[in-house]
């Protein structure tokens, strides 16, 4: 199996920061550049009201208590802020101010890292309560006259004459640059929805910070965009399968609504997993399926796979005839066939051999591995999308009944 190329890795990673998340973002830099909100007063009156209440919904849907803190840390935030530069003095406003936008990234840092355990667990219940509780101590210890713990925010090797430019304080400006790196390092390795929505978030924070006269705008923004990725999350874990990665059968259902007069499709079955099964366990089973996954979800020919269900994939091909992609199909039977399966051995040690050391051996064991092909194509008429695919498992049977490891074509009757 050949690696990606370097510039579709690096094209697939850009696409993955600028999903739907960032484009939020940057529409909402825009309203406030071009200065929208002057033209939308009710628009932006209310916008924060319904993200509060949307994120609300969408937490309790989903049993999601990232989300929920989240929303609630973004309102307490705003309002704290709001209320800093309203009702108090300079001294005690600056102090509440330094110490919400500290407590920020730190928060979010903790949110992307720990597990979702619902929002009326007990584990939920405690952590809502560590965040309430967080709000009163800031409180107590910010709006306390002559506190300790406010001149930390005085701290750090940078010269004041370096930061005019933000209102942060540098232990505040090294959180959200630890934040940033963060998020941006592990979307970057680990693309998902979620890491998506938290690096985006924290972006829209940092403008909220940065731009009083947006404030409430950019933290609506950020918790918009949090709303988003969760709704993307639950988009991928209902069209992406867990154990293969690849798109799954309502995928494909969806994608055969949407094709032309030519197409193919192509019913891709592994040889004898059942004995796979039986014999080494469901573990190696499920490896085994990855790594026929891995072979097709780089078919050529503009090919798209899918898992289909059990032991079967499918690829679709848009637009293209059979002639066209038989060889594509014929590269990806071989690279299965060529690529031995190895199954290691409980005998053997989980690490390689260091220099110096042995290696051990009979600690693990190949075994052959190979698929059956079937598949079929539409060109004109009013044959159904599914029909084809009907036709593609009947050519799958054929490559069965032809003793396996074998690509078979039905064209159907137009």
């Amino acid at each position: 199996m050949k690696p990606r190329p370097r510039l579709k890795r690096i094209s697939e990673t850009a696409a993955s920061l600028f999903s739907v998340e960032g484009p939020i973002v940057l529409l909402a830099i825009l309203v406030v550049y071009f200065d929208l909100g002057g033209e939308l007063p009710e628009i932006t009156y209310y916008y924060p009201f319904l993200v509060l209440v949307a994120g609300l919904i969408v937490a309790r849907r989903y049993g999601t208590s990232r989300l929920l803190f989240g929303i609630i840390l973004l309102t307490l935030a705003d309002r704290s802020i709001w209320y800093a530069s309203e009702s108090l003095p300079q001294p005690a406003a600056d102090r509440l101010f330094q110490s919400v936008v500290l407590l920020l990234p730190v928060n979010f840092l903790a949110f992307s890292w720990m597990d979702e355990r619902g929002i009326v667990t007990r584990v939920g219940r405690v952590r809502l309560i560590g965040l309430l509780v967080q709000a009163g101590v800031v409180a107590l210890v910010t709006l306390t006259p002559g506190a300790v713990v406010p001149s930390l925010f005085d701290l750090g090797p940078l010269k004041d004459s370096w930061l005019t430019w933000t209102p942060l304080s540098q232990p505040a400006l090294a959180a959200y640059s630890i934040a940033l790196i963060v998020f941006t390092a592990r979307q970057v390795l680990r693309p998902n929805a979620t890491g998506r929505g938290y690096l985006w978030s924290m972006v829209a924070v940092v403008l909220a910070v940065h731009l009083p006269q947006a404030e409430t705008f950019f933290f609506a923004t950020a918790g918009l965009v949090l709303i988003v990725s969760v709704r993307e999350a639950a988009f991928v874990v209902a069209h992406r399968d867990h154990l293969t990665g690849l798109l799954t059968r309502r995928s494909l259902d969806q994608a055969l609504l949407h094709l032309g007069d030519r197409f193919s499709v192509a019913m891709i079955d592994v040889d004898h997993l059942k004995n796979f099964n039986d014999r080494y366990g469901h573990d190696v089973g499920d490896h085994v399926l990855r790594k026929v996954a891995g072979v097709l979800d780089h078919v050529g020919g503009g090919g798209k796979a899918y898992r289909y269900g059990g032991e079967e994939f499918t690829i679709l091909f848009a637009d293209s005839n059979i002639d066209a992609v038989k060889p594509h199909l014929e590269t990806v039977r071989e690279t299965v066939e060529r690529v031995p399966f190895v199954i290691r051995a409980k005998d053997r040690p989980a690490n390689k051999p260091g220099v110096g050391e042995k290696k051990r051996e009979g600690s693990s064991e190949k075994v052959p591995l190979t698929v059956s092909v079937g598949a079929a194509q539409k060109e004109s008429g009013v044959i159904s999308p599914k029909a084809v695919v009907g036709e593609a498992d009947m050519a799958l049977y054929d490559a069965k009944h032809a003793g396996r490891n074998c690509v078979r074509i039905r064209a159907p009757g137009f």
